[in-house]
């Protein structure tokens, strides 16, 4: 018997999305890093973000668009670099 406000290990549960586990018999899950993103659960790993894209915070389920006036030309990155004048 389970002892009164024990939980139970009957089930293992999958990490949220921003999240992953990439090891057998870890207790919990790991944020993405920044520059990555997970949007499923039960992943063992994240993503990059794709050019274009940035991920200035860790665990999201997505990256965000360059803003107006900024670009990223290369994937994993979490920030944007601001347009040259003229362009």
């Amino acid at each position: 018997s389970i002892a009164s406000g024990a939980e139970s290990n009957a089930t293992c549960s999958p990490c949220f999305a921003g999240t992953y586990n990439n090891q057998y018999g870890q207790t919990s899950c790991t944020a993405c890093a920044e520059g990555t993103f997970q949007d499923e659960e039960g992943q063992t790993s994240c993503n990059a973000c794709p050019t274009g894209t940035y991920a200035d915070k860790l665990g999201l389920e997505q990256c965000l668009q360059c803003r107006s006036g900024t670009y990223q030309p290369e994937s994993g990155r979490s920030n944007c670099t601001n347009c040259e004048s003229g362009t």
